[in-house]
Formats: C-alpha cells, sequence, structure tokens
C-alpha cells in the first residue's frame, strides 16, 4: 500500500477536519445549554430491622435492610399508580391521573433512591424550581411509609394467621404424644423404661413440638406488634425519620461528568465521521501520486524515479507538515 494513505490525507486534510470543526464545537454549545440551575432536597430513613420479622420482608437475604427497601422503593418508583399517590399527597388538589401528568413525570424525572450503609435509607429530588424538592422528597418519603406499613400489615396478619393454626396443630399432637407416654409408662409400670428406645424416641418428638410451640408464640407476639403499629399509623415503627427533608439552601454544584460526557461523545462522533469519510476518499481515488501507483498499473514497467529538483516554495504550516511528512516516509519506502 505504501505511502498513499497518507497521500490522500494530507490532500484531503482539511475536509476531513470538517467533522471535528462542525459537531465539536456544536456539542459543547449544547452542554452549556443544558446546564440548568437545579435544587435539591434530601431525607435520610432509619431501617429497623430489629422491628421487623425476616419473614415479614421481601429481598435479598445477603444484602444490607438499607439497600432491600431502596430497592423496594425504586420499583414502586416505576410504577404510574405509586407515583399518583405521591403527586396527591404533594398536591391534593389532584383528582385524577390525567391532572397529575406533569407532577408524575418530574417525579420520575428527578428521584433518586440509595442506601448509606446498612440501615440508612436516603430520598433525594431535583428540580429546577427550588420550591418543589422539599415537598416532592416528602411526599415519597409519607407514601413509601404508607405503603411498606401496609404491606407489614398484612403480611402481619397472614403469619399470625398461619402461626396459630400451625400452634394448635403442635399443641394437639403434644396432648396425644402425652397419652402415649403415659400408656408406655402404665404399661411398663416398675421397670427402668427411661433407657428404652420407645420412650427416648417419645421424649425427642416430645422436645421439638415444645419447641415449635415456643417460636410460634415469639412469631404471633412479633406479628401482633407489627399489627398494632400499623393499626395505630406508627410509620416510624418501622421505617423512622432521620433527617427530613428541608428546602434548598442554594443551587447545585455544576457536574464536571454531565459538563464533559456531551462534548466527549461529540469527538467520537466526529471521529467516527471523519474515519468513514477518509475510508470512502481512500477507495475512490484514482489518481496516480505515487510510484506504487504506477507499478499497480497493468501493462506499465516503472525503470526507476526522478526527483522533482524544482525549488521548494515556502508553504504555511500544516500545509508544509504534512508534505515533508509524506515526503520523509516516500523516501524511506524506497530504500
Amino acid at each position: 500500500m505504501g505511502i498513499k494513505p497518507l497521500v490522500v490525507a494530507a490532500r484531503y486534510k482539511f475536509l476531513l477536519l470538517v467533522p471535528f470543526l462542525v459537531i465539536v464545537p456544536a456539542a459543547v454549545i449544547l452542554s452549556v445549554l443544558n446546564m440548568k440551575t437545579t435544587y435539591t432536597s434530601s431525607a435520610t430513613v432509619f431501617v429497623n430491622e430489629s422491628a421487623v420479622l425476616d419473614n415479614l420482608v421481601d429481598g435479598n437475604p445477603y444484602a444490607s435492610p438499607a439497600q432491600n427497601r431502596a430497592n423496594d422503593l425504586n420499583e414502586l418508583l416505576q410504577t404510574r399508580r405509586f407515583r399518583f399517590d405521591v403527586a396527591r399527597r404533594a398536591d391534593p388538589s389532584l383528582q385524577n391521573e390525567d391532572d397529575a401528568a406533569g407532577v408524575i413525570y418530574e417525579i420520575g424525572k428527578g428521584i433518586s433512591v440509595y442506601a448509606n450503609g446498612r440501615r440508612a435509607l436516603v430520598i433525594a429530588f431535583t428540580s429546577p424550581d427550588a420550591s418543589r424538592p422539599r415537598i416532592i422528597t416528602q411526599a415519597v418519603l409519607d407514601t413509601f411509609k404508607a405503603e411498606f406499613t401496609g404491606s407489614i400489615a398484612q403480611k402481619a396478619q397472614i403469619i399470625k394467621e398461619t402461626q396459630l393454626a400451625q400452634q394448635a396443630e403442635d399443641k394437639q399432637a403434644r396432648d396425644d404424644l402425652n397419652k402415649k407416654m403415659q400408656d408406655y409408662i402404665l404399661q411398663y409400670r416398675g421397670t427402668s423404661i427411661t433407657t428404652e428406645a420407645q420412650y427416648q424416641s417419645y421424649q425427642q418428638q416430645l422436645d421439638r413440638l415444645d419447641a415449635s410451640i415456643r417460636a410460634a408464640d415469639t412469631a404471633i407476639r412479633n406479628a401482633d406488634a407489627s399489627l398494632n403499629a400499623a393499626r395505630q399509623n406508627q410509620d416510624d415503627y418501622f421505617l423512622s425519620t432521620q433527617d427530613p427533608p428541608l428546602d434548598p439552601s442554594g443551587k447545585d454544584p455544576i457536574s464536571k461528568k454531565n459538563l464533559i460526557a456531551l462534548p466527549l461523545a461529540g469527538m467520537l462522533v466526529a471521529l467516527s465521521l471523519s474515519a468513514a469519510l477518509y475510508a470512502f476518499l481512500f477507495r475512490t481515488d484514482n489518481r496516480i501520486r505515487t510510484v506504487e501507483d504506477l507499478k499497480a498499473l497493468p501493462g506499465v514497467l516503472v525503470l526507476g524515479t526522478v526527483p522533482d529538483a524544482s525549488p521548494v516554495r515556502k508553504r504555511s504550516w500544516p500545509r508544509n507538515f504534512f508534505r515533508i511528512a509524506v515526503a520523509g516516509l516516500g523516501v524511506t519506502g524506497q530504500r
């Protein structure tokens, strides 16, 4: 291929720079125009994992309680129903989803939820309107507490009923087993039966039933506590507000990442277009520029080359730079 790629690049260098001269400045201008002033308000919620039974809440057993609750809230925020509940809590005058469409969109765009440590859940809302962040953040917090409390109450009721039924069966089985043991004792009256295999089997079964009944008692008491807290609207029993949302104290700092993202994307697009344009020009350029082009022609025998001895005119940079580079590589290739 020789030096033809460099010769083509030198000839069309200004044309290849056009994408950079057009796209990159446009991307910089768009990036500057998109730098809107925003305000943020956040709230920190403390997850009381000791107040909730493990089987009352769903989530990854290997994740922290705060991370599981963050996942729960993020899933709820994906639903239009939950965002409409938040919108109505923020503005009680909204009667239907059509009236709340703007607020629903605003919530989905500006809200962020993440875990900060094992038991701290952070809810933040960003808006160009300084009066909105605290209102929306508080509405999301209150709606999530109510949703979570209702879910806990429903599951606690189911668990309580299940444990009561299981406990009743265990108590009946324990009574039946006690009767069998009494019959067995009467049958072997006067002998040492505590070492008999059958008696030991009865005793082990009785111990397991007693342990199951005690575990059911604990589960029922915990479920009752959760139900009572939910019925009394004690949302802080499960999720307590550690830092309530406040009005923004000032503008949000400009994100350097967002500032340079668009120009970088513009540079990548410009580079791709220049590469595609160069490939097109290289494949369609049929001019004879180098010795290699002559040798590639059928029926042409090149015996030698005569260097150009005409005086070299002073050329401005970068044209002179490209010509010197091409000439230097050409001499190196001929050697």
